[in-house]
């Protein structure tokens, strides 16, 4: 259900690699990260003021601002997901569907699990039983 945000990744690497070796690093690369961090920082602030002392970049990062980029969450959720039991919910139009469905999961069953211990009686192709139970029903009281 998530996927990585590629420039929130980066955000968040570039962050790290400043706090831990800024002074290491050629000084066109601290720009370029810097200015991207801080085009980022200006993006999800509030305030007006600290929105342009970012982007006009005077001020050098605060350790704050940069523990902030470096605990930017870069998996985000995935807005195309579909959960795989919604889809066969959704492939699910009737009852013939339904039952073909869930004696193809049986088979499913049988064949990957391989039981040593079945009910007497049981068969893949048992006719399948639409309905609620009621309480009588799981306590095995007829009701009538």
């Amino acid at each position: 259900p998530f996927v990585e945000d590629q420039q929130l990744s980066h955000i968040r690497s570039w962050a790290i690699a400043l706090v831990r070796s800024k002074e290491k690093m050629p000084t066109e690369k601290v720009e370029r990260y810097e200015k991207t961090i801080r085009e980022y920082l200006a993006s999800v602030c509030n305030h007006e003021e600290e929105k342009e002392a970012l982007l006009n970049g005077k001020d050098e990062l605060t350790k704050s601002q940069l523990q902030k980029a470096c605990s930017v969450s870069y998996r985000v959720t995935n807005p195309n997901y579909v959960a795989g039991a919604d889809l066969i919910v959704k492939s699910l139009k009737d009852t013939d569907s339904i039952e073909a469905f869930i004696i193809d999961w049986r088979q499913h069953f049988i064949d990957t699990a391989t039981p040593q211990h079945m009910p007497e009686g049981w068969r893949v192709d048992n006719p399948v039983v639409y309905g609620s139970w009621t309480d009588a029903d799981r306590a095995g009281v007829k009701s009538e």
